[in-house]
């Protein structure tokens, strides 16, 4: 017996909302679904805590923003480095 079309396809959300409540529950189940969350990492910066998907080809990054939080890892890293 043949299947119907579109049996055993996964039908993704493409659903809209004006809501930030709900466009915030709508990305987490789009992530959730089309992403691969064995790149899902948390920020190292010890005052952040941001969630955010690794994307390096060697799966090696470490925060949210290298501009922000690594900024400021890399500056503490060199006070330390040489005020000691």
């Amino acid at each position: 017996m043949a299947e119907p079309p579109g049996a055993g396809l996964v039908r993704l959300l493409d659903w809209e909302t004006g809501d930030l409540a709900t466009a915030l529950v709508l990305s987490a189940a789009r992530l959730l679904e089309r992403e691969d969350l064995t790149r899902l990492r948390e920020c190292q910066d010890d005052d952040c805590g941001w969630l955010f998907l690794d994307q390096s080809k060697n799966k090696s990054r470490r925060w949210c923003s290298s501009g922000d939080c690594g900024n400021r890892a890399r500056a503490k890293r060199h006070y330390e480095r040489t005020h000691s």
